[in-house]
């Protein structure tokens, strides 16, 4: 729901996740944006890649970490 509600409603979306523990990272990505292709967002696996690519990508963006 999470991830639906930030690809309707942002510009773009950098997708990563967070503390996977003991699940797959790509099993989690794949319930955040699910079957939404029609959206532009990027895959970052590493957490810490992806808030340095949003942040150096979008000099003059809002940028919510969530």
């Amino acid at each position: 729901m999470m991830g639906k509600i930030a690809l309707n409603y942002s510009d773009y979306v950098y997708v990563t996740t967070d503390n996977p523990r003991c699940e797959k990272p790509e099993d989690i990505i794949s319930d955040i944006v699910g079957a939404n292709e029609e959206y532009q967002f990027d895959v970052i696996l590493d957490r810490e890649d992806a808030i340095h690519a949003a942040i150096n990508e979008n000099t003059d963006s809002i940028i919510l970490i969530a």
